[in-house]
This record gives C-alpha cells, sequence and structure tokens, in this order.
C-alpha cells in the first residue's frame, strides 16, 4: 500500500506547504484534496443522522422548565457547532435560575476569554465545591496543573505505582550559627547547648487548611506514586551516612547533628503544615504516669498484680495527623403514624463539623492514640524545621486518601447522633399527643472537606515492671492527659 505522503502521479514524496497547510508534490507539481475538509463534512453528516447525546446534570434540585429548556437549546446549538447561538442559550438559563451550576459550568466551556472561564467556574464551585471537573479546569487554568497533569485526569488514568529504597533526601541541618553546636528549643527562642547562643524564635500563625479534592486531584495527576521503603540521610558536618526509617529528623550517631529533611529525591512526600508545641517537659510526663500509676482506679485494677515498675523510658515525639474540617448534609425523614394518616416527609440540612483529628502513623497502637488526640490547635503554629531541634518527628505512613475515609465516617456517626439527639426530645413532646414518630437520620454527601498535615506533641513511655512485664503509656504533650496500653506478659 502506498504511503499517504506517496505522489499517486510520479511517486515522489509529497511535502506540507506550511502557508498555504496544503500538501503537494514538488516534482510533479500535483496538489492533494483537502481531506480534512471532507471528514468535517462527512462528520457533520453523521451527525445529523443521530441524535445529540443526553448530558448528565450535576444540579440535583428543582429546575425551573424554562431554564431546563434554554439549557437543552445550548446543548443542540452545540452540536451543531453553533457556538455563539449555545452561549445565548447558556446565558438564559442561568438568568432565569441563577443557582442552576451546570448553566455556568457550559458558560465556562464555550467561552474563549480567560476572564469568563475564571469567573464561570468561581460560581461554580461557590455552587458546588465539589464538582471535579470544574475545579479540575479551574486548576489547569490557573496553572495549578500542567497540561499534561490535565490530561491524565481527563483520560481517568491512575498513577502508576513503584517501590523506592535507599532514596537519597535533601536535609536542614540544625546547627548553631556562632559554634556550629547542636541547637535545641526552648518555649520562646532556640539556643545552642555549648556556647550559649540565643536566637528569638516567633512562629506564626498556621496556614489554612486546602481543599481536600484539590490535593486529591494534584495527586492523581502524577504519572508515578512512589512507596518509599529507606531514605538515605547524608551528615554534611562529618560525611556519614544513615538510614532514615519513619522519622522526618535524625540526629547523626557520629558527630550529633540533627538533620530535618526537606525533600527527598523523588518528591515523594508533603511537609507538615503546622506545629502544636510541647506544654510538658519530660519530668512533668513522668509525674502524670506516676500519678496515674498510684491513682485508686489503677490501684484496683491490679490487685492481684502487686509489680510496680521497675524502669520508665520516654521519648517526647511530635506525631503526624491529618485535620480536617468538614461540611455535610443531614438527611432526615421523619414519618408520623396517626390512626387515620401517615405522614412523610424530608428535610435536608448542612452541618459543620471541624479539627477531626486522624493520626497518620501506623505506630504507636492507634487505638491508644486516639484516646489523647484533643488538642487545642489554637495553639497550632506554622511548622519550621527548627522546632525538630529538641524532639523528632514522624513521617506520616497513613495517606491523605485514607485518612479523610476514617474522617468521613467519624462526622457521619457524629452527625448521626448529634441530630438524632436533637429530635428526640421533640418525639417525646410529640407523644402526648397519641402520635408515633419514626425519624431517620442519614449522613448525605460531603459537601467541602479542607485538610493539612500538623505534627502534635506526644510522650511516648514504655514501663518495664519488677517481673519484666511491659506496659505502653503515652501522655498528650499538650494537656497532660494518659493513657495505657495493655502489658505484654513475659513469661519467666
Amino acid at each position: 500500500m502506498a504511503s499517504p505522503l506517496t505522489c499517486p502521479r510520479c511517486d515522489s514524496r509529497m511535502t506540507l506547504n506550511f502557508n498555504t497547510s496544503e500538501v503537494y508534490c514538488p516534482a510533479c507539481g500535483y496538489i492533494r484534496p483537502d481531506e480534512i475538509s471532507q471528514l468535517n463534512a462527512k462528520q457533520a453528516e453523521v451527525k445529523g443522522l443521530h441524535p445529540r447525546p443526553a448530558i448528565q446534570l450535576a444540579y440535583k434540585g428543582n429546575l425551573m422548565p424554562a431554564a431546563l429548556a434554554a439549557f437543552e437549546s445550548g446543548q443542540d446549538a452545540l452540536y451543531r457547532g453553533e457556538r455563539s447561538a449555545a452561549m445565548q442559550h447558556f446565558l438564559r438559563a442561568a438568568d432565569l435560575q441563577p443557582d442552576f451550576v451546570d448553566a455556568h459550568f457550559w458558560i465556562a466551556e464555550v467561552a474563549t476569554d480567560p476572564a469568563t472561564k475564571r469567573d464561570k467556574l468561581q460560581t461554580v464551585l461557590a455552587l458546588m465545591p465539589q464538582h471535579l471537573e470544574a475545579l479540575r479546569r479551574k486548576m489547569e487554568l490557573d496553572g495549578d496543573l500542567s497540561p499534561e497533569e490535565a490530561a491524565r485526569l481527563a483520560s481517568g488514568q491512575e498513577p502508576t505505582v513503584k517501590n523506592a529504597d535507599g532514596v537519597r533526601t535533601l536535609t536542614k541541618s540544625l546547627l548553631c550559627p556562632q559554634c556550629g553546636g547542636r541547637l535545641t528549643v526552648g518555649k520562646q527562642n532556640v539556643f545552642c547547648i555549648h556556647c550559649g547562643y540565643a536566637g528569638v524564635h516567633t512562629p506564626d500563625a498556621a496556614a489554612e487548611p486546602q481543599a481536600l479534592v484539590r490535593g486529591l486531584l494534584k495527586r492523581r495527576a502524577k504519572p508515578i506514586r512512589w512507596e518509599i521503603g529507606t531514605r538515605l540521610v547524608h551528615c554534611n558536618q562529618c560525611g556519614a551516612e544513615s538510614v532514615l526509617g519513619g522519622l522526618l529528623s535524625l540526629r547523626c550517631r557520629f558527630c550529633g547533628a540533627t538533620h530535618v529533611i526537606v525533600q527527598d529525591a523523588l518528591n515523594s512526600f508533603s511537609q507538615p503544615e503546622g506545629l502544636v508545641p510541647f506544654r510538658l517537659d519530660e519530668d512533668d510526663a513522668r509525674d502524670q504516669i506516676m500519678r496515674q500509676l498510684n491513682s485508686l482506679s489503677e490501684l484496683a485494677a491490679n490487685l492481684l498484680n502487686t509489680n510496680r515498675p521497675h524502669a520508665i523510658n520516654i521519648e517526647g515525639v511530635f506525631l503526624p495527623f491529618w485535620i480536617f474540617d468538614c461540611t455535610i448534609e443531614v438527611i432526615q425523614t421523619h414519618t408520623t403514624r396517626l390512626a387515620s394518616d401517615d405522614g412523610t416527609t424530608t428535610t435536608i440540612t448542612s452541618d459543620f463539623l471541624d479539627d477531626v483529628a486522624i493520626c497518620a502513623a501506623k505506630s504507636p497502637p492507634r487505638q491508644v492514640v486516639y484516646r489523647l488526640s484533643r488538642y487545642d490547635l489554637r495553639e497550632l503554629t506554622t511548622y519550621d524545621p527548627v522546632l525538630l531541634a529538641r524532639n523528632p518527628a514522624q513521617l506520616y505512613s497513613i495517606d491523605v486518601d485514607a485518612a479523610s475515609i476514617e474522617a468521613r465516617e467519624i462526622v457521619a456517626d457524629v452527625m448521626r447522633r448529634k441530630h438524632n439527639r436533637e429530635t428526640d426530645r421533640d418525639y417525646n413532646r410529640d407523644a402526648r399527643d397519641g402520635r408515633i414518630n419514626l425519624m431517620r437520620t442519614q449522613a448525605g454527601p460531603i459537601r467541602a472537606m479542607d485538610y493539612q498535615l500538623v505534627l502534635l506533641p506526644m510522650w511516648i513511655a514504655q514501663i518495664t515492671e519488677v517481673d519484666g512485664d511491659r506496659r505502653l503509656a503515652l501522655v498528650n504533650g499538650q494537656t497532660g492527659h494518659i493513657a495505657f496500653g495493655q502489658t505484654v506478659r513475659v513469661r519467666g
């Protein structure tokens, strides 16, 4: 079969005239017919033989018939290639019903100037924050997504998961600017334990949370998702290389210099955005543990176990948490049954729950951590690596997408219990009138969800009893609340 670039007259190779867009033969002058125009004409002919595909509406409320008719007329015009007429129909639909998100979205689709596109996409996202297609297009328009990333999202491609080990890191060394010694952190300053240097540290307020759906789209647009085994830290002071496991910071075992990871070679993790400082020091945490061990409840629980603590090894660590703020729809179906009549009404309201903390580390045991996860996040400050000079921090091992599922379950459960309590009071009042009330409360779709990664202070203690048994104790480094793990028996 002859190549499409072979001249049918003389078999010479044809070329493209960039001025006229014609394909011609430089040997004999033959000009190939415009197949593109022929294909367009054929496509238009085929379009005329088939009905326009139906458009799935994102809008879930009650539509005015006139607004819906204008929108459908716009789709018909767009299918015929009449973009100007389509724009007028979509504008009319939006004017008739200002909350009709689909009309605003298609105005943005048809518009050619970036200002109109951005304005209409912002309108869509204000009405429906979870509109993924509008968010994707706005992120591309704003430069938050490259054209390649936007194309990946549009095609539905998922990142390829790859494993890597021994990944090199870029770190920040926490060293004294005067003597090069090791820095540590006080409540209001950073100081050197060797030469006495002190620098005032005034942390800023923490950054505002970001929209979860935006973060997930950005992550999904990446071609590769890395699963990291270990990372390598190179000490700039002594040249030693160390293997970093699940920690964000590392103290060199040869020279004592503290290094905090800024990023790794694969850009595989997110930096924390905020941090709550320690209020309790090590002595305070030990006092809390001993006070609890000597409490009546602990003594009563260990009547058959007379063993007392032999040693307490304790370490202060910043644990990573994903913090979520969530707006959710609550759907309530209320059925009133009387002897003569039944009635059912459904109400949909929005409610809000903020500061839902999901531990992003798999160790210590999460069921113990959750008993202490109430922190006052008003003390949250902007993350700065220097704040890890005294206490190390764990890297997160639970990703935000998995954590968000857990957060949704918590929010849904809180909303069901909250709204059932409120309606129970009304039921008791109606019962005196001989009514039987049935209420079903459901957690509806998430309307908006924001998140941020923060570090929260925790003292982790291993208690060894006189008979060798071990027990875990966690102390909230801000509030002083304490929780014990299960005793691990050691057989003699």
